[in-house]
């Protein structure tokens, strides 16, 4: 009766108690009971995953708690007060379902073995126990990470599934499957939950080994692109020019000169902070082509003339040496064959002469013979025409 009451009261303070059913509840009554339970759990801290569920099990058990009849026993009134209170108790936890313990997470290998193979799959369960109520598996939250525990990172897009096995004593026994995975040292670790619930989940954890089957190819993985660092116009952007851009910007051959470096001159005084400007980034030009430098001959200063050495030995006269027009005097060996003597007048060394002028029959010929030298489809297709020709004209000359 106290629950039928809680059910169906108004939240207007001055409304009558409802009426209690002395004879038991008619259908269109069970039905109002089932509708107002339903809309209370809305507006009160309640998973809404079972809201229907627990609106059916309270009407039922306020059914058969005010029923007339006593047997048989379900479905009418209850015989001892123990079973009335597992019923409620059961009521009760559909408010509010949680995920009650886990058990530990078993591999699927011999005991004290942790080692998997790459040519098999790595498999483990884990028992999962819920509150009264949770009926299927569907109504647990199941969530799997594996790390590398050499790397410490968390593996992603495995090649994962699991399957479900309900226990004879209600709880739930969870079957895993990872495929492709590579030689290393792993950490397993499971969360369970209750859907819609908001609970922080029941964590299970296991480790184990896999290791490299025999002729075992590791997988080709690419390296990942790195972003070109680009310069954002930051600080570096705002820095001053250092003393060696400014120099070369100016004339190379005036290098500016070094600072005089006295201990006894007083430092300059700062500048103030409000006169420093930071010069603004200025996008850098592109580079210029240099026209080639044409170098002028360096002028040949004209010989001084010498002046004609006292002769120190007065009974010996000077010998008059003939004026020379040459270019220069690098040597004063005569030519060979001649002794010492002039070339007759008239005579002239023998000058190279170039290629015998070609006609324009000639030229064509040249050009021609150039094209089919130089393309190596022509030159193919020259010499297969010419044998083509050459096979007609043995053909013709055959005698019939």
């Amino acid at each position: 009766m106290t629950l039928y009451r809680a059910a169906m009261a108004v939240e207007d303070g001055n409304a009558p108690p409802p009426v209690l059913p002395q004879s038991g509840l008619e259908k269109t009554d069970l039905v109002v009971l089932k509708d107002r339970i339903h809309n209370r759990l809305k507006t009160e801290a309640s998973n809404p995953r079972f809201h229907t569920r627990l609106s059916d099990r309270a009407a039922a058990v306020v059914n058969r708690a005010v029923s007339v009849e006593t047997s048989p026993s379900p479905p009418y009134r209850f015989n001892s007060v123990s079973e009335f209170r597992q019923r409620l108790e059961e009521v009760a936890a559909l408010v509010h379902p949680t995920v009650v313990q886990t058990g530990k997470l078993i591999l699927n290998r011999p005991p004290a073995n942790q080692d998997f193979d790459t040519e098999e799959e790595v498999r483990f369960s884990c028992t999962v126990g819920a509150s009264k109520g949770v009926e299927t598996h569907d109504e647990i939250a199941c969530g799997l990470a594996v790390f590398d525990q050499d790397s410490g990172d968390r593996l992603r897009n495995l090649n994962c599934s699991y399957t479900v096995d309900r226990h004879p004593s209600g709880r739930f026994r969870f079957s895993f499957r990872i495929a492709d995975l590579t030689p290393g040292n792993y950490l397993v670790r499971l969360a369970f939950t209750i859907r819609d619930s908001g609970h922080e989940p029941v964590t299970a954890e296991g480790e184990f080994i896999v290791r490299p089957a025999p002729g075992y190819v590791p997988p080709h993985t690419e390296p990942e692109r790195q972003p070109i660092p680009m310069n954002r116009g930051g600080e570096e952007a705002q820095a001053e020019p250092s003393e060696a851009f400014e120099w070369d910007a100016q004339d190379r051959t005036n290098p500016p000169a070094p600072a005089p470096t006295d201990s006894a001159a007083e430092p300059a005084a700062p500048e103030p902070e409000a006169a420093r400007v930071a010069p603004e980034p200025t996008p850098a030009p592109a580079p210029e082509v240099e026209p080639a430098v044409q170098t002028a001959p360096l002028p040949v200063p004209p010989e001084a003339p010498q002046e004609p050495t006292p002769n120190t030995h007065p009974g010996i006269a000077p010998a008059d040496e003939p004026e020379y027009t040459g270019a220069g005097r690098w040597s004063e060996l005569p030519l060979p064959g001649t002794e010492g003597e002039d070339l007759p007048e008239g005579t002239s060394l023998p000058r190279s002469t170039g290629p015998a002028e070609r006609g324009p029959v000639g030229e064509a010929i040249g050009r021609l013979l150039d094209i089919v030298r130089g393309d190596a489809y022509l030159l193919f297709i020259g010499g297969a025409s010419l044998v083509i020709v050459l096979l007609l004209a043995a053909l013709w000359l055959l005698p019939n």
